[in-house]
Formats: C-alpha cells, structure tokens, sequence
C-alpha cells in the first residue's frame, strides 16, 4: 500500500467506489484520491440515485456524507443492507466526534472519516472496506453461499462516472 503523492495500490480487478454526497468537492476530492483504472469512482448527489447505482452496478464501497438532501446516512446503510452483497459503507462528517463514531459502526457502517478528507486515512479506509467485502465474499462462496450480483434496472443512468474524462468537474 502506497501513501502520499503516489496511487494507491488497488486490487487486480477494478472495483467502483461510490462518493454520495451534495458536494461536488467530495466527489473530486475522491476521484483525486483513486485515480488509478483499477478504481472506478461514480457519484450522486442524494438517495434516489444512488439507489439507481447500487441496482446498475456492482458498488463495493460507498463514501457517504452523513447528512442528504432528504436522507441520511441511516436511509443509505439501510438500502446497502437490502442486497446480497451489500458495499461497505464509510461515513464522512464535518463533525465526526466519539460519540457518532461508535454510533455509526454500532449500527453498521464501516468506518466514519471526518472532513476535510486526508488522503492517507481516505485510502487506507476504502482498501480496509474493499478488503472486509472480499472475505464476507470468499467466506459466503465458501460455505455455499450463492453471491448476488447488480440488479438489473430498465431506468436512465442517474450516477456519472467521476474523474478526468467526466465533464463539469
């Protein structure tokens, strides 16, 4: 694992990160943080599209800001939970105390990041989140478990694709 002005490592087989949340700075911040082809980093702005997102595609980390328009982090962890595989999900917060720390992983979100977001703690929080969804993975192929995959979805493409080809970032 690289930190610092370098990539960081990522796994063999691209994974898709989705950034959630009203800030488009967010968003940026995290394309910035993974801009390697071995991560693809989508964004949405609210729930409705990402629930659009997690059904088209195969999300293995969501990086939520803890307060939506209309939803919150609680509303996401409660739509990731709904399918076979669910993403981990870290929460990002201006005010990430103690006390919503243990709230939030009391309630199973992965891990709480606060903002501004430090690259080194960024990184190592999505890899740490990528490599639990592996082994929940590896451990439910092992005992038979059939894994899920994205649901299809007949609806409009609501999340873009966030990085140096995207247009208006």
């Amino acid at each position: 694992m690289t930190f610092g002005g370098e990539q960081p490592a990522g796994p063999r087989t691209p994974i898709t990160i989705l950034s959630l949340s009203p800030g488009v700075e967010d968003h940026q911040v995290l394309a910035e943080f993974f801009p390697s082809p071995e991560w693809t980093v989508l964004a949405a702005d609210c729930l409705p599209p990402a629930v659009s997102s997690f059904q088209q595609n195969e999300i293995a980390v969501v990086v939520c800001e803890r307060d939506l328009a209309q939803a919150s982090w609680v509303d996401v962890l409660g739509q990731v939970q709904l399918w076979p595989n669910p993403p981990s999900l870290i929460v990002t917060s201006r005010f990430a105390d103690n006390i919503f720390w243990v709230e939030a992983l009391n309630l199973g979100a992965w891990d709480v990041l606060a903002k501004p977001l430090a690259r080194r703690e960024l990184v190592r929080s999505v890899k740490s989140a990528w490599e639990h969804r592996q082994n929940r993975l590896r451990s439910g192929a092992e005992s038979g478990a059939v894994p899920g995959s994205a649901h299809p979805h007949s609806g409009p493409q609501c999340v873009r694709k966030v990085g140096s080809s995207s247009a208006g970032f």
